[in-house]
Formats: structure tokens, C-alpha cells, sequence
């Protein structure tokens, strides 16, 4: 939790309410190549990444109607807040998530994110 990005820095979407051109531009914004897909509580329900937007735009020709919970990758692979940074740093080394890892409370509410140059720059790999 102590390098994770988290409030503004994160990036949401709605499942329903968002399309998908939207929550592209929240993934540019935020900068992190991905949206965390979250209800109404902030429950996290899954994620949306650059690699699953090259595999939307494989299958699909017209990507503007789309909601983002349409195609997001649900129950993404994730890490509590209490967890160790070396120990985020070896799931993401293991899964190879394209450098990113969600941050979920036990109640599977969204707390943050974090990516591979996270864990560079606090010198953690």
C-alpha cells in the first residue's frame, strides 16, 4: 500500500455506463496501460489493458458501442494492501501481467494499483 497509485491516480470505469472509448481515454489519462472496471461500491470486477483492447480490436471491427464490461477480463488476477511489495514484485514475475496488479481489500473493494516501474523506482526489484 505504500507505493501502490491509488484515489486520482487510478483509473475506473463503469461496466455498463462506460463505453469504450471512454474508458480508453481514462486508461491514457491515468498513464498505466490499463481501467479498473469497478460497480457502484467500488467492487472491483475486473480490469481492461492495452492487450485486451488489441485483442477487441482483432475480433470486432467497430469498437464505439462496446461497453468496456463487455470485453474486460473479469476477476483479474489481484493483491491485498497489507502484502509486501517483494511479494507483488514475484506475482507479477510469475504471471507475467503485463506489469500491472490490482490492490483489492478483503471485501473486494479497489485500493490501488501498481506496475513493474512502480516496484523500480521504489527500489523494490
Amino acid at each position: 500500500s505504500d507505493i501502490m497509485r491509488k484515489g486520482e491516480q487510478l483509473p475506473r470505469s463503469a461496466p455498463g455506463d462506460h463505453l469504450l472509448p471512454t474508458a480508453l481515454d481514462e486508461m491514457s489519462k491515468k498513464g498505466i496501460g490499463m481501467t479498473c472496471v469497478v460497480d457502484g461500491d467500488d467492487r472491483l470486477l475486473g480490469i481492461y489493458t492495452d492487450g485486451d483492447l488489441r485483442r477487441t480490436l482483432e475480433k470486432r471491427d467497430n469498437i464505439r458501442d462496446i461497453t468496456v464490461g463487455e470485453v474486460m477480463t473479469g476477476n483479474p488476477l489481484s493483491i491485498a494492501p497489507g502484502r509486501l511489495a517483494a511479494e507483488a514484485a514475484q506475482v507479477l514475475e510469475k504471471k507475467a501481467l503485463g506489469g500491472r496488479l490490482v490492490v483489492v481489500s478483503p471485501e473486494g473493494k479497489l485500493v490501488g494499483a501498481l506496475t513493474f516501474h512502480d516496484l523500480l523506482a521504489a527500489g523494490v526489484v
